[in-house]
């Protein structure tokens, strides 16, 4: 009765209600009553039209042009779960005639279609706000639309920290559901291994929380298994006593490459790993300016520690570039940030392979063979980003009541994740790129295959379109994810109208 009460309200309240939205003819009618009845139901103050200026600020402030080009017919901003209750069970009618709708947090994601799409609905999740410490059981809530500026704000007059965010301006929500990487994985595992509990919003309109004790099915799900069993709304996530770090960049010249790939091996498979250790290595070039770049962190104030020596005593170093210093959790963030620009076009690949001295130095050659054929593309960055997961993570990661990634540290590990990254000026180029980033891919998988290196995890917040992250984790924890989707998610809402992310079926 009550449903046949909602459908009803809503078309009544549809009928009374106009709005004027610059739409594509095809989709006119039953978007702008789509539109309309979230109006009704929500309250203009949060539904928003291509003329209104926070549309305009939503749809031009993503991480990737792809994101930005794509122009909904209209952007809703909750700023409760309730909100999001109501705008789920208003949708539903339009979503069982076709219609779709995109969720985005941070809007990082660099794929097209991710979290933003033509002619349909955005909800944009930064209207929902808030963090809170309860110091008592040591964690911390976090709102869905936040990003970890504000987080490591709040902690960091605390003197406390969390597994999150490495860059300041990426936003919580998608970056934990799809795993996520932090300065302190190795000791605390992935970022979503940390969160205790979700609060979120099923297709129904239902408000749940999804913990150890409640809806543990939900809980390992969203733990890496992305947007595709509810909208997210709050993250409670575990805290610690965190002081100063010690850490920051340190620039090599490009004939440095093999010193930093016997380096890069002998720490990731160190049996002596030390937890309090960081590491990312990049290599590649920007606008003509070819040198290798190491974010180097260590968990506590002691400058250049004997984990991290591998690196620091690599020889030729561009000294006046580093920025090795000790300062806070806060800084760090912001000055990873700081490497990118929001806007742009570019994105990121991955792949991911057992850890090998001889595998790392083929996937440069590749990689340079790929250089060949874009090197002329106008505003070219084009680099390989190396990241290590030391069996110390993936045993951290395991102990921490599960996850949806697939990743047994006594099988798969230890592990080199690649990131390929690619900026570029015109729109005339993306297929170039794309397709030869593509390509660059698969000849390093290939490689990594023949040599029975391969570990088929792809790690989803650096995956691109058309790239399959979920089958990446194991038939095993597919089978998992599918399941807990027919059992919170019956009708398939967020398989068939939620269409950006990366799917079950």
């Amino acid at each position: 009765m009550a449903h046949h009460l909602l459908w009803f309200s809503v078309s009544i309240l549809t009928l009374l209600t106009y709005f004027s939205f610059a739409l594509d003819d095809r989709h006119l009618k039953p978007i702008m009553s789509a539109c309309n009845a979230l109006s009704a139901a929500l309250g203009e103050s949060k539904v928003f039209g291509p003329n209104d200026s926070d549309f305009i600020e939503s749809t031009t402030s993503y991480f990737s042009a792809f994101e930005n080009e794509l122009k909904p017919s209209c952007i809703i901003r909750p700023t409760c779960a309730k909100d999001v209750s109501v705008l789920l069970s208003t949708f539903k009618p339009f979503a069982a005639r076709g219609e779709q709708l995109a969720v985005r947090g941070g809007g990082h994601m660099s794929g097209p279609g991710s979290a933003n799409i033509n002619n349909g609905v955005t909800i944009d999740m930064r209207g929902l706000t808030g963090i809170e410490v309860d110091h008592d059981e040591k964690v911390i809530k976090i709102a869905s639309g936040e990003y970890w500026a504000n987080v490591y704000e709040k902690l960091d007059s605390l003197g406390l920290g969390l597994s999150g965010g490495r860059a300041a301006k990426v936003g919580v929500g998608g970056f934990v559901l799809g795993g996520g990487l932090s300065f302190f994985s190795s000791e605390k595992g992935f970022v979503c291994d940390s969160v205790i509990n979700f609060e979120c919003v099923l297709a129904n309109g239902k408000i749940v929380n999804a913990n150890s004790n409640e809806n543990q099915d939900l809980w390992l799900a969203l733990r890496g298994g992305g947007n595709n069993f509810c909208i997210v709304t709050r993250y409670d996530m575990v805290i610690f006593k965190q002081g100063e770090m010690w850490g920051g960049s340190v620039f090599y010249d490009i004939s440095t490459v093999p010193q930093q790939f016997q380096a890069l091996y002998d720490f990731t498979t160190d049996p002596h790993h030390d937890t309090a250790s960081h590491f990312i290595l990049s290599a590649g070039v920007n606008n003509g300016f070819t040198a290798v770049m190491n974010n180097i962190y260590y968990a506590k104030p002691e400058p250049n520690p004997p984990a991290l020596q591998r690196f620091t005593s690599i020889q030729p170093q561009l000294t006046p570039l580093s920025t090795l210093r000790i300062d806070s959790l806060k800084n760090f963030a912001h000055e990873q940030s700081a490497l990118s620009e929001n806007g742009l076009r570019q994105k990121h690949m991955t792949t991911s392979f057992k850890a090998s001295v001889e595998l790392l130095s083929t996937s440069w050659t590749l990689f340079q063979a790929a250089l060949e054929k874009v090197k002329d593309v106008p505003g070219l960055a084009f680099a390989l980003a190396y990241q290590p997961f030391p069996n110390a993570l993936l045993k951290s990661s395991a102990s921490q009541g599960g996850n949806s990634l697939g990743l047994n540290p006594d099988v798969d590990g230890p592990i080199i994740m690649v990131c390929l990254f690619s900026q570029w000026t015109n729109k005339e180029d993306d297929e170039k790129v794309l397709s030869t980033e593509r390509q660059l891919v698969k000849e390093i998988n290939t490689a990594a295959e023949t040599r029975k290196l391969d570990v088929g995890y792809l790690f989803m917040n650096y995956c691109f379109k058309g790239q399959d992250p979920i089958s990446g984790y194991g038939e095993g924890s597919k089978k998992k994810l599918q399941a807990a989707s027919k059992k919170y998610d019956s009708e398939e809402f967020f398989q068939k109208s939620v269409p950006g992310g990366f799917k079950l079926f």
